[in-house]
């Protein structure tokens, strides 16, 4: 993220429509990086290009990302002069090809992205960046025409690399047991057959199956996602923000609608961003499937939940939040790391306990790795402020230890 911001932000003097661009995608960038770790350093990062800086804890960063994303949004704004396409960025621009007013509601669909992580320890101020976002004239992302999807695949698309060029994954049987319950007219959009299979269903395969040979049928047998090496990759789906409103009404926050309404307009948008036909969806019963694994029947499992597709206004808080996230889940595909944030804060949705549990660190087969620890090469580089940053950990430096927001489930 840094080398190309500090060149930006020293040639650009901190103005203008590249260094706002930049700041933008540092904040994006360095919330994924504190998703996986925590603690990171921001906030302190000076003037020079020295990467030997202190770390915020978690709290510090969050209100340092909400002051540089609010900066990045009010000078997009100006100096985009309204919104308009911007000829200097169209070029190098992988994802909106320099469209400034879809850029301004990307970053408004971060913030709400933010604030969602922040519900269950910071709820107040969680409420308030939600609802700036919102009630932004500038809006947020709502219409497939808006997702963020990137281009910029250098190398080919790395879901494609992992799961058919290396052979190394597969869909996982969490997804097809929710959407082969609920015959998900998005799942043959997102993953082929089975080459086990017989009948040629979409099956999935368990999450931690360990094998030593690759070729074994633990895994050739099941799934690949649909994906070529050109496929686009996923940063923001259309419906995301719709099921993130939705939460917030759920709560009680305003969001422009009952999360009734905004879940079910999300179920719509991502039907629509899938090119799928949503038929009487929304009316239906239906709850996740058995898992029926193709060849070693120890991996076979019953469902793990049993919510449905069809809002119920009288159904108790967690169980519209657990429809909603999983919604939120089934469109973000296949943007998993967002689904992990939402399943260390909330606890859905509800997946399989992973088969194989190699830990020696105490994560659990139910709950799983709660964050990565600190990289080697800050303790080669910035000794003294990455172990500084372990005491921000409130636990161990260890896959095992929940980040700051995330101590839910």
């Amino acid at each position: 993220i840094y080398t190309p911001f500090f060149m930006i932000r020293n040639i650009s003097g901190t103005e203008g429509l590249a260094y706002h661009w930049a700041n933008l995608i540092r904040v994006f960038g360095s919330l994924r990086v504190s998703d996986c770790y925590g603690p990171i350093p921001f906030s302190k990062i000076g003037t020079g290009s020295d990467f030997a800086v202190a770390y915020d804890d978690m709290p510090t960063l969050y209100n340092a990302m909400f002051e540089q994303l609010d900066l990045a949004i009010a000078g997009l704004k100006e100096a985009a002069g309204g919104g308009a396409v911007s000829s200097l960025l169209q070029e190098v621009d992988y994802i909106y090809q320099g469209d400034m007013n879809k850029w301004v509601k990307f970053a408004n669909t971060l913030k709400l992205r933010m604030a969602m992580r922040l519900v269950n320890v910071e709820p107040q101020l969680a409420q308030r960046k939600a609802e700036e976002a919102v009630n932004d004239p500038a809006g947020v992302i709502s219409d497939p025409s808006e997702a963020a999807w990137s281009t910029f695949i250098p190398g080919g698309n790395s879901f494609h690399k992992v799961n058919v060029l290396w052979n190394e994954g597969r869909v996982s049987a969490d997804l097809t047991s929710y959407m082969n319950g609920y015959s998900d007219p998005r799942l043959p959009l997102y993953a082929d057959p089975a080459p086990g299979s017989s009948s040629g269903e979409i099956v999935g395969a368990r999450s931690g199956v360990f094998h030593y040979n690759i070729l074994k049928s633990e895994t050739t047998n099941y799934s690949y996602p649909k994906v070529t090496a050109q496929s686009k990759l996923l940063s923001i789906s259309a419906s995301e923000s719709w099921f993130s409103r939705a939460e917030g009404a759920l709560r009680g926050w305003n969001m422009g609608g009952t999360a009734k309404e905004l879940y079910e307009e999300g179920v719509r948008v991502s039907m629509k961003e899938r090119g799928a036909e949503i038929g009487n969806y929304l009316e239906s019963t239906a709850v996740p499937a058995a898992y029926m694994a193709l060849d070693n029947s120890s991996y076979s499992a019953a469902a793990v939940s049993t919510i449905c597709p069809k809002y119920d206004e009288s159904a108790s808080f967690d169980t519209n939040l657990e429809r909603i996230i999983v919604q939120k889940w089934l469109g973000n595909f296949p943007n998993g790391w967002e689904s992990w944030a939402d399943f260390r804060r909330t606890g859905f949705p509800k997946w399989f306990p992973v088969v194989n549990n190699l830990s020696s660190v105490g994560v659990t087969s139910a709950r799983g790795m709660r964050r990565l620890p600190f990289p080697q090469s800050e303790f080669n580089t910035n000794e003294a402020n990455v172990k500084a940053a372990q005491l921000m950990l409130d636990g161990p430096d260890n896959s095992a230890t929940d980040l700051w927001w995330a101590k839910k489930n």
